[in-house]
C-alpha cells in the first residue's frame, strides 16, 4: 500500500489537480494537533477502527454475504462514514484502505481473534506511518511548494 501510494499519488495529482488541493488541506488539518497528541491518539484510533470496522461490521457482513461481498460492503460503509469530513480524497482513500485491510482480515479468519486484529492494526499503522501527514517526505511533501 505504501508503494502504491507513492507511485500513484504524483500521477493522480497531475491528472486531477483536485487531489493535490484536497491532500494539502487534509495534511494541514492533520498537522493541527501537536506531534505528541497525534502520536498518542493514533494507535487507539487505529485499534478501534480495526475492532469496529473489520471486527464487528465486516465479520457480520461476511457471515451474511460471503467473504468478498462482505469485505466490499464493509469498505464502502467505512468510506461513507468519512463523507461528512468533506474530502473526496479521504473517502476514496478510506475505501481503498478498507478493501485492503478488509481483505487482509478476511484471509486471516482462521487465526485467533487477537491475531486478526494485530495484522490489520500493524498494516494500518505502517501505512499511516509512512504516508501520514506527520511524516516528512509524505507523498505531498516533495510536490508542494
Amino acid at each position: 500500500m505504501v508503494a502504491a501510494t507513492y507511485l500513484l499519488y504524483p500521477l493522480l495529482a497531475r491528472l486531477l489537480p483536485l487531489i493535490a488541493t484536497d491532500a494539502a488541506q487534509l495534511y494541514a488539518a492533520f498537522r493541527a494537533p501537536s506531534l505528541v497528541v497525534a502520536s498518542i491518539a493514533l494507535v487507539p484510533v487505529i485499534v478501534g477502527e480495526e475492532l469496529v470496522w473489520r471486527g464487528v461490521v465486516q465479520t457480520s457482513l461476511v457471515q451474511r454475504l460471503g467473504p468478498w461481498r462482505g469485505v466490499a460492503l464493509a469498505a464502502l460503509l467505512y468510506a461513507l462514514v468519512h463523507v461528512p469530513l468533506g474530502s473526496p480524497l479521504l473517502v476514496a482513500v478510506a475505501f481503498g484502505c478498507g478493501l485492503a485491510w478488509g481483505a487482509l482480515r478476511a484471509t486471516h479468519e482462521s487465526g485467533p481473534p487477537w491475531w486478526r486484529t494485530c495484522c490489520g492494526t500493524a498494516s494500518s499503522c505502517s501505512w499511516r506511518r509512512w504516508t501520514d501527514p506527520l511524516k516528512e517526505g509524505a507523498p505531498h511533501a516533495s510536490r508542494r511548494a
